[in-house]
């Protein structure tokens, strides 16, 4: 153990945004594909969670300096092979990010932000690549408008220059829980003070939308895309035709002749 830090719940939970909470801070090894690294841990015994953190100057990039690929539709982080094109398929933005401390990836100027179709022309917009949250400075009223109305008829968009968005709205708004269950609290955060957000700014999830994005380390740039299911579906149809292939291929495996042709030789 190397210490035992009081920290700001700000940002973490709404209805603890003013308290403190006891965390063990401490170093392990992180097992990931291929690899393992020593990384700084924080271990949070009231909220049962571990925290090793994915900012701009993670231990992770030293080891995985290409960086990575996030499929949305499975939820999954891809480091080795990367990039993985198979589920990326048009391409919508490339945003430069900060290099150091958290990461935040900046809007090209021109860039708007919209809440509930309201435009906010003078408003800074950024992406959290690996976060799910929307939090806001506590300058931006509207967000309160989201609060009212996340689960049917809240829309939040960022547009860029070329008309090409990045969309959360309605259900999609707050994601289920493993649970099922939508939180809230645990979700949008409105009131941020400038010390945590500057003026006139939010922060976007990009976790919290159907979208996929290469991140890069070496050039500080994020890569977001439209998704491209690569996994096989899981319905009746692909599990019949599943345990067919398999059992051909076991007979063939079984038949020392190799008899087996699917070509009729008449």
């Amino acid at each position: 153990m190397k210490e035992i830090d009081p920290i700001t719940a700000t940002a973490w939970l709404e209805r603890k945004s003013n308290e403190s909470v006891q965390a063990y801070h401490y170093q392990d090894h992180v097992v990931f594909t291929h690899t393992s690294y020593l990384s700084e841990v924080l271990h949070h015994p009231s909220e049962e969670t571990f925290t090793i953190g994915l900012s701009a100057d993670s231990k992770i990039w030293d080891e995985y300096p290409e960086g990575t690929t996030y499929c949305s539709h499975t939820g999954s982080l891809h480091f080795v092979p990367f990039p993985v094109n198979s589920c990326l398929m048009d391409h919508i933005a490339t945003l430069d990010c900060t290099t150091s401390g958290p990461l935040r990836c900046h809007h090209p100027v021109g860039s708007t932000l919209s809440i509930n179709g309201v435009q906010l022309k003078a408003l800074q917009p950024f992406v959290t690549p690996f976060d799910y949250k929307v939090e806001m400075n506590a300058d931006i009223t509207l967000c309160k408008n989201l609060r009212n109305s996340y689960y049917e008829e809240s829309a939040l968009s960022v547009t860029f220059p070329d008309g090409k968005a990045v969309e959360r709205n309605g259900k999609g708004m707050v994601p289920p829980l493993k649970t099922g269950s939508q939180l809230i609290d645990e979700v949008l955060f409105c009131d941020h003070m400038d010390y945590y957000i500057p003026p006139r700014s939010a922060f976007v999830g990009l976790m919290g939308t159907d979208l996929s994005f290469n991140y890069r380390p070496k050039t500080g740039k994020l890569e977001i895309y439209t998704t491209r299911e690569n996994s096989m579906r899981n319905t009746w149809p692909d599990v019949i035709v599943i345990n067919i292939c398999l059992l051909t291929f076991i007979h063939w495996l079984s038949d020392k002749a190799k008899s087996v042709s699917l070509v009729n030789s008449a």
